[in-house]
């Protein structure tokens, strides 16, 4: 009996000490997948920033030479879509528009010297160049481009727009067939002590207005919200009734 009993001791010891080193394991899985998690699950993305401000008309020859530009680790999910892979990209290249610091460096930042002039601000008459920034989504997911024509929609509170009498939201085209003048994407990393995260993405707009539509913009942009629509060439002007809660749902 006193064998039986020491073998089934000696059976429970073991037990024990696998079950210790099963949890052992686990926990230290558990804890490197918090970790992987925490700096984007570990995958690191290699991009070219901006070191210090690039100005328009600037070469990348030039910018290269001058290390005004950098090559840091990101998470794959900070990678900007488009970014350069290689300085051989943009040699021979003129910076289109300011690049700023620790921006992220992608294709049509850098363009010939003959599409700088082009891409410049074409004003004339009664037109003035007006910019202004939306977010990725409401930017038409970054499929825009200088020459591009956009109606723009803006939401704000208007009397009766709630139904009822009452002030509400309501969504209506502010402005359509405006011109794209040029485009921008500001894409920003602020490196930490092990990661480098991203700042928030934003569209940057310069386009063709006159004086009174110019206002219109700039109230809709201080006072609500703006969406875009990019249009086929040769579209027409829509004639909508703008939308409310109380007709959000109707033809």
């Amino acid at each position: 009996m006193a064998a039986v009993s020491m073998s089934r001791r000696t059976i429970a010891l073991i037990a024990a000490v696998v079950l210790a080193a099963v949890a052992t394991v686990a926990l230290v899985s558990y804890i490197q997948g918090v970790r992987e998690d925490a700096v984007g699950g570990g995958q690191l993305s290699a991009v070219f920033v901006a070191k210090d401000t690039i100005p328009p008309g600037k070469s990348a020859d030039a910018a290269i030479s001058e290390g005004l530009i950098d090559q840091v680790n990101v998470q794959e999910n900070a990678r900007v879509v488009g970014t350069i892979q290689s300085l051989t990209e943009i040699q021979g290249l003129i910076a289109a528009a300011a690049i700023f610091p620790n921006e992220q460096i992608v294709t049509g930042q850098f363009v010939e010297a003959a599409q700088a002039v082009q891409s410049g601000l074409d004003i004339s008459g009664n037109q003035m160049a007006v910019s202004f920034e939306v977010g990725i989504v409401p930017g038409v997911a970054n499929f825009l481009n200088p020459g591009d024509r956009i109606s723009i929609l803006a939401q704000m509170n208007a009397p009766g727009g709630g139904g009822g009498g009452a002030s509400g939201p309501r969504v209506q085209f502010l402005l359509q067939n405006v011109l794209i003048l040029q485009i921008g994407t500001r894409t920003f990393t602020e490196e930490g002590a092990d990661t480098v995260r991203r700042g928030l993405d934003n569209v940057v707009l310069t386009v063709s207005l006159n004086g009174r539509f110019a206002e219109k913009l700039v109230f809709a942009k201080l006072n609500g919200q703006l969406y875009l629509t990019l249009l086929p060439e040769g579209a027409r002007p829509q004639n909508t009734p703008g939308r409310t809660i109380a007709n959000a749902f109707a033809n």
